[in-house]
C-alpha cells in the first residue's frame, strides 16, 4: 500500500432539500412570455444560414445550388428551437422570517428544476441581480441559491415581469410589485 497526504482546500455547497413544486408553480404557462426568435445555431427547422461542410455533416444537409455556384460543399445551418420564456424571482430582503426564507429557497430550486424539465427557458431574479434565460440552468440556479443571503430592504428588485416568491416579513418595493408578473407569499410552513 502506498499513501500520500494531500493539502486540498475547497468549498462545499449545500443545496436546499428537495421539495414538491406547488401546483401553482408547476407550469409557468400563465406567466411565460411567448417564444421569441433565438438567433442561435441548433437543431431547429428555421434556416440560420449556410456554412462550409465539415466531415461529420450528413450529405442531406448540402445545399446543391449554392454548392455548385461556390465550387465547394455548403450545408444548411438551422436555428435553435425557440422555447417559451418565464421568469422567477426570490425576494431575499432583510426582515424575512428565516424559516420562510429557507422554504422560499427550496421552492425556487424545485420550480427551476420543474420548468427546465418542462422545456422552458427561464430567468431568475433576486433583490439585486438577474440571470438571463439564455444563460441560466436549474443547476446554476441551485448553486446560486445555496449561497444566497438576505440583502438590505432598500434593494431594488429587477422587474422583468417575474413571478416573485416573497417570504413572510419581506416586502417588495412598490415599483417592483407593479412590474411583477405575480407575487406568491411563502410562510414558514410552506403555504
Amino acid at each position: 500500500r502506498k499513501s500520500r497526504d494531500l493539502s486540498i482546500s475547497c468549498a462545499i455547497l449545500v443545496r436546499a432539500k428537495r421539495v414538491e413544486v406547488p401546483s401553482a408553480l408547476a407550469e409557468p404557462g400563465g406567466v411565460a412570455l411567448d417564444g421569441r426568435s433565438s438567433m442561435r445555431r441548433g437543431l431547429g427547422q428555421d434556416i440560420y444560414g449556410l456554412r462550409e461542410r465539415e466531415e461529420w455533416d450528413p450529405a442531406q444537409r448540402i445545399h446543391a445550388l449554392r454548392s455548385l455556384r461556390a465550387g465547394r460543399d455548403l450545408v444548411l445551418e438551422t436555428e435553435a428551437v425557440t422555447r417559451p420564456i418565464a421568469w422567477l424571482g426570490l425576494a431575499n430582503l432583510e426582515g424575512a422570517d428565516p424559516a420562510a426564507f429557507e422554504r422560499s429557497v427550496e421552492i425556487a430550486q424545485a420550480t427551476a428544476e420543474a420548468w427546465e424539465l418542462a422545456g422552458y427557458a427561464f430567468g431568475f431574479s433576486t433583490a439585486s441581480f438577474a440571470i438571463e434565460p439564455e444563460v441560466s440552468s436549474a443547476g446554476e440556479i441551485a448553486d446560486l441559491l445555496a449561497t444566497l443571503a438576505l440583502e438590505p430592504a432598500g434593494s431594488a428588485c429587477p422587474g422583468r415581469g417575474a413571478l416573485w416568491l416573497v417570504p413572510d416579513g419581506a416586502r417588495l418595493p412598490a415599483d417592483a410589485e407593479r412590474e411583477a408578473g405575480g407575487v406568491a407569499s411563502v410562510a414558514q410552513d410552506g403555504s
